[in-house]
Parts: C-alpha cells; structure tokens; sequence
C-alpha cells in the first residue's frame, strides 16, 4: 500500500488535495501500463498484440488504482501452465502439417493427426510481475506521476 502525504506552507483544502492524489495515481496508472506494455513487446512470442493494447488502469471513487487486463489469456502469459493432454472436441480432429507447407492435391503424405497428445505447457513470461514487483521501477514512474502533477501552488 502506498500512502502520499501532502504537505505544504499553506492550508490546502481537501477536496483539491483529494483531486491531486487521483491525479497522480491516473497518471502512475498509465505510466505503469505503458512499462508494462514495453515489456510485453520483448516477449519472443508472434501475437501479443491483444494483450498488450487491452491492458489499462483506471482509479474508482475511493482512490485506489487498478490495472488489469482485458483478453483470457493474460493469466497464463502471466504465471504460465502445467504440461496436459490436449484433445479434439467429438467428431473433430487434431491436425497438422508436420513440414509447414502445403501439400499438392493428393498428397497427403505430410499431415499428420492425434486423437490426443502431451503439450508441455505455456512459459510465465509475468509481464505484470516484472514490472509490479520491481520496486526501483515503480519508484520512478511515482516521481515522474508526481512531478507532472503536483501544483506548483501545493
């Protein structure tokens, strides 16, 4: 939990230092979002782009700042998975091309098919975590929400 205090010379009302803390915690929110989004471009993975455009912050009525994100497969990017067995749905099949190119007609020779095989599972890549949970990191984007934010008349 992170607590700001503010202190000036003169009397600051509350309504006004209530506005300024959300302030900063909206801007720290987006800056958050936007470290957390660089590191996600570094994931050697080909298709993040929905994760890292739908992750966003927003700050509720009592001052506390969320960060979520908006597609179902962030939790395993996240903190990854077990390996498991991956099966077809009834009446459909696993396939594939084992070589990656397209056969002529007839033939076949190629595809290959499973009514079920072992995966071993999803790598954490933990964008949010390596961000959240490096305290140097959260440090500067604070001062930079802050710095851009406070009055100079607070």
């Amino acid at each position: 939990m992170v607590e700001l205090v503010i202190s000036s010379d003169r009397e600051v009302p509350d309504d006004i230092k209530k506005e300024v803390v959300r302030k900063i915690l909206f801007t720290w929110g987006q800056l958050i979002v936007i470290e957390i989004q660089r590191v996600i471009k570094e994931i050697p993975l080909w298709k993040t782009g929905d994760f890292w455009k739908g992750i966003h912050s927003w700050v509720d009525d009592n001052n506390v700042l969320h960060i979520e994100d908006t597609v179902f497969y962030g939790k395993y990017l996240e903190y990854g998975t077990s390996g498991h067995m991956v099966r077809p749905k009834p009446g459909k099949s696993l396939g594939w091309r084992s070589d990656g190119k397209y056969s002529p007609p007839g033939k076949k020779d190629k595809d290959r098919f499973s009514k079920g095989h072992f995966v071993s599972g999803i790598k954490a890549y933990a964008p949010f975590r390596r961000v959240l949970y490096n305290d140097s990191i959260m440090e500067s984007l604070f001062v930079k929400a802050v710095q851009s934010n406070v009055p100079s008349s607070v």
